[in-house]
């Protein structure tokens, strides 16, 4: 993945009207870290992620950490409950 398809993906989550799962290598982690974004804060995310990841989705102050996959993703709130659907 690179910052186009990433791009690419933000815009699928807005056509769709969903959010976004992203999935990141960490240092000093043996599994990834996955951040989920709502709908409702998808301007403000890509914003972040453009100036912070380079064409490559590698930290700009920190190269150990990478962003290697990105979807869309639908979130259901309930009352004490989020359910997530990939």
């Amino acid at each position: 993945m690179n910052k186009e398809k990433l791009m690419k993906v933000f815009e699928e989550c807005r056509n769709k009207r969903m959010g976004i799962r992203i999935e990141l290598e960490m240092p000093n982690q043996e599994d990834l870290e996955i951040i989920i974004n709502t709908y409702k804060s998808l301007n403000a995310k890509q914003s972040y992620y453009n100036k912070t990841y380079d064409n490559n989705l590698v930290h700009k102050k920190n190269d150990k950490i990478k962003i290697i996959d990105a979807r869309p993703i639908q979130i259901k709130r309930e009352s004490k409950r989020i359910t997530l659907w990939e």
